[in-house]
């Protein structure tokens, strides 16, 4: 089963990012474009796993969450992976406005070492994804559209800042219409 550990993101973020998603799909980039609503904040992926480690992740995760401080966030900026001149994915921003995300991310991580996964070893970078391209010659004709938005001094923000109360424990299906998340459990943050 493919998991992973995210924040739902509100609605309104969700339209703000989606808006700009399309405002930079109408320039005819070509890529796979990330579906409104399934647009998250991934903590950790956890990727396909046994069904015993799925069992073990909801009491891990509630007891690790129940006395976490819910940060508050913020849907900013854009970059793209593994850089803006040679984009394969692209993305916006989420910063933390007040709280610890990092804490709450950690926690996630801690869940996947608790069901024996190995230690990510890429660092932690909150973002929602908005775009995946399909195709290398594709890099920059989407490096050339992000430009604008890469430049000093243009920040977009998405929606208003919001209050990350939940963190979810997510399946995901992957069809050719896009990925089907479900989800398995929600856990409460204060």
């Amino acid at each position: 089963m493919r998991t992973f550990i995210a924040i739902e993101l509100p609605e309104e973020t969700r339209g703000a990012l989606y808006a700009f998603s399309e405002r930079l799909q109408k320039s005819g980039l070509r890529a796979s474009w990330v579906k409104r609503d399934v647009m998250h904040l991934t903590l950790r992926f956890l990727g396909d796993i046994t069904q015993e480690q799925c069992d073990a992740l909801p009491s891990f995760l509630d007891d690790a969450y129940k006395n976490k401080a819910a940060p508050v966030l913020l849907a900013r900026g854009v970059g793209a992976f593994p850089s803006p001149r040679r984009p394969a994915v692209v993305w916006a921003g989420v910063e933390t406005v007040a709280g610890d995300l990092a804490a709450v991310q950690h926690i996630a991580e801690s869940a996947a070492r608790h069901i024996g996964l190995p230690v990510e070893m890429k660092p932690f970078h909150a973002h929602v994804t908005l775009a995946r391209l399909r195709k290398h010659d594709d890099s920059r004709r989407f490096s050339v559209a992000l430009t604008p938005f890469l430049s000093q001094g243009m920040t977009p923000e998405f929606g208003y800042e919001f209050r990350a109360a939940n963190v979810v424990l997510f399946s995901s299906t992957l069809t050719k219409y896009g990925p089907i998340h479900r989800k398995i459990e929600e856990f409460s943050l204060q």
